[in-house]
């Protein structure tokens, strides 16, 4: 397989880059480039850490025309090379909160490297949020399931051998599937059945959404509750009776308990995880969409400063203790921080903490319109999600720690307010676009500064529609189809009985992202050219250097990146999806223009200001359907830090396109380097 052959390689591979490409890279020479002095090269992918993910600070200020300027830092990922990274994935998968599979992501880990293969195939992810459970973890009271962490090990090298970016997601969702009876509308899953509270659930009147467990369910609320306050097991009326004898002291109390596990699983699966392994495991998210069951009434700011952040710092000494220190805690806010259900579920919101929590997190949000998956009856535009991912930056911003999406995505079914194709486009414009300068700007154009937010879409599971779930526990209620879980319908793909197939329109799965900039990323716009449920292409973007007089690639798939400065030797590096096929393709950069590449794999010609397509590292070449922009854009004199760069790749460009991609070029340098502009203008109908 790829993975085995990759490895085998690189004994053979001798480094070019040397030093340079082995640490982070803050320094280089402002002489011209010549081509006896080029050394460009893809060898630094084969060298130790230049996978290795760090944390590191971007500050910009942003000139706001007749506003004045702001100063603004963020805290960004970067690779051992130096270079800033942009995270794009998958979760993997919901399988995890049914029994079927045994609670892990994969049946086998044969169906694991599959998967991985496939969807670093098809969509050039370079990311999944790999999903364990505590009851598989710790079945019973003082138990470690050491063959169920032997599996998920296996499983985990299949996405790190393949160059994927590892997240361990302790899921839980509802909390427990043990606190629901046979005939329940509703399942769980997280904890183990010891540590689950007695007593019968009751939703209220009418509960016709899972998340109306949160708020009225009194059973789901209270085993929250005990979570929170540490309550102990044999005060619980626990339906699996008292605890035996000799249960470690750490696993008398509910919250003790999960951090005990916690510590055991990280204990045992750290030797198993080696160099090239740490370098792609990103870290732990230890508590799927906290809820806080009503601990402390709706004193928010309490909630996050005396229960949820006190247990992120517990799992935080864990991950130390263990030999993780180096990795990120993903601590995710209150379920509803940001919610978009009005009255049924109000946004409890954020800027809470009083004391920041320093370095070794991640805020990690999710984004799901839960509005629309309700009553909401106005369809989705272009722009009617900005200020909602707007939400995540500023409240990262505040905390002081990088941001990351770990969920968003929506059922796969409907059109009009519940048009999936518009909405999981809408969320990613919200991920990599804002326009709260728009005043600065003009009403239509985006910032000229934007942090991308990293994320995993929600979800990829290759038994989509195939699952027999005995749902808790009776023989009577067998689901199959979907997701197996609450009538959950949110896979993108539908494996079926031959290659996988997508249940979305592929523009959306299959999508340009900056994998790694040479220095810091400003601004990134990709214009997917995704159909919504009528078929009806949504050409949202224009590129317009001059203003509005003109419209550049309208109605093409491009996408334009942006970075300012450089902090590597290495190259920037796009992924591209199948619809940019090499021979009419068209690349503008700063000093290059092409239109046209070869089929076949390139290799540097170690010529001054580079750019080619080539395989994406970890695809299988026989089947791989995306590849990857390298820009090598070498230092010239007069270069600063705030020197700013571009890309530019277009699809299958118009003739007069073609044509003019010289002056084209000419006036972005005027726009991007010059102005540090961004030439985006949004297009079509806008949601003001």
């Amino acid at each position: 397989m790829h993975h085995k052959a990759r490895s085998a390689s690189r004994t053979r591979r001798t480094p070019l880059l040397l030093t340079a490409l082995l640490g982070v890279v803050t320094t280089l020479s402002t002489s011209p480039a010549r081509a006896g002095e080029v050394h460009h090269s893809l060898d630094y992918e084969w060298q130790p850490g230049a996978a290795r993910i760090s944390i590191g600070d971007k500050t910009v200020v942003q000139d706001l025309g007749p506003l004045g300027k702001a100063s603004v830092t963020d805290k960004v990922f970067r690779d051992g090379t130096g270079r800033e990274v942009s995270l794009r994935g998958w979760n993997t998968s919901g399988e995890t909160k049914i029994a079927e599979a045994g609670f892990k992501p994969f049946k086998t880990t044969a169906d694991a490297a599959a998967a991985f293969q496939q969807m670093r195939n098809l969509t050039g992810a370079d990311t999944v949020r790999f999903l364990i459970s505590w009851e598989g973890v710790n079945p019973r009271p003082g138990v470690i399931d050491h063959d169920y962490l032997d599996k998920v090990a296996a499983q985990i090298k299949e996405a790190t051998s393949r160059g994927l970016y590892v997240l361990l997601d302790w899921h839980q969702d509802l909390y427990s599937r043990h606190l629901w009876h046979k005939d329940s509308w509703f399942t769980g899953n997280g904890a183990p059945r010891w540590a689950v509270p007695g007593g019968k659930e009751y939703c209220g009147v009418v509960c016709p959404h899972w998340a109306m467990n949160l708020q009225t369910n009194e059973l789901i609320r209270s085993a929250y509750r005990s979570f929170w306050k540490n309550t102990p097991i044999t005060d619980l009326d626990s339906p699996a009776g008292p605890l035996p004898a000799g249960t470690p002291a750490e696993q008398t109390r509910v919250q003790d308990a999960f951090v005990w596990q916690m510590t055991q699983a990280l204990e045992y699966l750290s030797p198993q995880l080696h160099a090239e392994d740490r370098d792609h495991f990103l870290g732990v998210d230890p508590f799927n969409e906290p809820a806080d069951g009503g601990v402390v009434g709706s004193d928010w700011s309490r909630f996050d400063n005396d229960f949820l952040w006190p247990f992120y710092q517990r799992v935080r000494k864990v991950m130390n203790d263990t030999g993780f220190s180096t990795q990120q805690v993903f601590a995710e806010p209150l379920v509803f921080w940001n919610s978009q259900a009005g009255v049924f579920a109000p946004a409890t919101g954020g800027h809470y903490l009083k004391q920041k929590p320093g370095p070794g997190f991640v805020f990690n949000s999710h984004f799901y319109d839960s509005g629309r998956m309700g009553p909401n009856p106005d369809g989705v535009d272009n722009n009617t999600y900005l200020p909602q991912l707007q939400d995540v930056r500023n409240e990262a911003r505040y905390l002081g720690i990088p941001m990351f999406l770990s969920e968003y995505g929506m059922w796969l079914n409907g059109i009009g307010a519940k048009d999936t194709d518009r909405i999981i486009k809408a969320t990613y414009q919200g991920m990599e676009q804002s326009d709260q300068w728009k005043a600065a700007n003009g009403p239509n154009r985006i910032d000229p500064y934007t942090p991308l937010i990293s994320g995993t879409q929600w979800h990829w599971d290759i038994y989509h529609d195939k699952h027999h779930e005995t749902m808790n526990g009776n023989p009577d209620k067998v689901l199959t189809k979907g997701d197996g879980w609450n009538d959950e319908n949110f896979s993108v793909v539908d494996k079926g009985s031959g290659p996988v197939s997508f249940t979305v329109d592929p523009a959306n799965t299959e999508r340009v992202y900056p994998r790694a900039v040479q220095g810091d990323l400003m601004n990134f716009t990709y214009n997917d050219m995704a159909k919504d449920g009528w078929k009806t292409p949504l050409d949202w973007y224009g590129l317009a250097p001059q203003g509005t007089d003109s419209h550049y690639f309208q109605g093409k798939k491009f996408a334009l990146v942006t970075w300012r400065s450089r902090h590597s030797a290495a190259p920037t590096e796009i992924a591209l999806p199948p619809g940019f096929d090499p021979a009419s393709t068209a690349v503008i950069t700063e000093k290059t223009t092409r239109f046209g590449f070869g089929a076949q794999d390139e290799a540097p010609k170690n010529l001054p200001d580079e750019v080619l397509l080539t395989q994406d590292s970890g695809t299988d070449a026989s089947t791989a359907r995306g590849r990857r922009l390298m820009v090598w854009d070498d230092p010239e004199t007069g270069e600063t830090d705030d020197t700013w760069h571009y890309a530019v790749v277009v699809a299958d460009p118009s003739a007069s396109d073609r044509a003019d991609l010289t002056r084209i070029q000419s006036q972005l340098n005027r726009s991007i380097v010059r102005d540090h502009k961004n030439p985006v203008e949004l297009l079509g109908k806008l949601d003001h």
